[in-house]
């Protein structure tokens, strides 16, 4: 059985974890389709998403504390390791919480745990008043779409994200009215 445990601070211990997650999904996702090559991408995992960097960061904290500034973690825990997270922001728009990082680590996924995950952030979002949830991944994320429209996200929108100076990722928008 899968434990989602809400984190109330920020823990210097779960950083290597949730780099390594965010690493995988990056290298996983981005060269599908095509967007950029597979080399490319582990590239810009490793800048972003090192296992030095995340040590690094893990030591500065003063720094990582104004990454999670503004942000509330959610880690899905399995038997004491660190298989997911769920990260909200706030946003300028009244009302509105963004999910702005949604990751399981693959070997986990289709079990329920993002389905678990979700949930529970939902709950949670609701409770603190919240009218709505937005949501934006790579446009090429066929699953990713499906996941949040069985879960009552709606209005796909097209987007752009500049992740470097040569990449443009073309993303999806999706929001959920509470």
């Amino acid at each position: 059985m899968t434990e989602v445990v809400r984190v109330e601070g920020f823990r210097s211990s779960f950083v290597p974890g949730l780099f390594r997650i965010k690493r995988e999904s990056w290298v996983t996702t981005l060269p599908c389709k095509g967007l950029i090559s597979q080399e490319k991408a582990e590239e810009l995992a490793h800048l972003y998403f090192s296992r030095d960097q995340a040590k690094t960061i893990s030591r500065r904290l003063d720094s990582f504390k104004e990454y999670v500034k503004g942000k509330q973690f959610f880690p899905l825990i399995l038997e004491k390791t660190l298989i997911g997270c769920a990260v909200l922001k706030e946003m300028d728009q009244a009302g509105s919480i963004e999910l702005y990082s949604f990751d399981i680590r693959k070997k986990y996924r289709r079990n329920g745990h993002g389905t678990q995950l979700m949930k529970h952030v939902l709950s949670y979002i609701q409770k603190k008043g919240y009218q709505s949830v937005h949501v934006w991944f790579f446009s090429h994320n066929v699953a990713a779409q499906k996941f949040y429209e069985m879960l009552g996200f709606t209005h796909p929108e097209e987007d752009t994200w500049r992740m470097s100076d040569s990449v443009l990722i073309d993303l999806i928008h999706m929001r959920k009215d509470l």
